[in-house]
């Protein structure tokens, strides 16, 4: 679905009116890709959050997948293959910097997003 949006600019000079625009906007809908967002939330544990040497990770329905921490500006830190069976996954993550973070777990599918903080 295609939206569109209307913007109207109104230019004053010392509470007088000079010129009035309006500008239309068309916004096309979001390409979609092949990748989904992860979105069972309530079956998802990232613990402890501050964490100083080990996060542990609780996720259901994922199996092979990949564990990425990026920084705040997106770009990738580590990157583990992990294989999740309903079970806890002691991630390591010691050798970080203190500071805020972004774990990433990605399968083929779907993909999951939760910051923590390295203290």
């Amino acid at each position: 679905m295609i939206k569109f949006f209307n913007l109207l600019i109104l230019i004053f000079t010392a509470n007088v009116l000079l010129a009035q625009h309006t500008l239309f906007f068309e916004i096309p809908e979001c390409p979609t890709s092949s990748i989904g967002e992860f979105k069972n939330f309530n079956e998802t544990k990232i613990y402890p959050n501050p964490a100083s040497e080990q996060l542990n990770i609780e996720l259901k329905n994922f199996s092979t997948c990949k564990l990425e921490i990026l920084d705040l500006n997106g770009r990738i830190i580590s990157v583990e293959n992990a294989k999740f069976e309903n079970s806890t996954i002691k991630f390591d993550i010691s050798n970080l910097e203190k500071g805020f973070y972004i774990l990433q777990i990605r399968d083929k599918e779907k993909y999951f997003r939760k910051s923590f903080v390295k203290i």
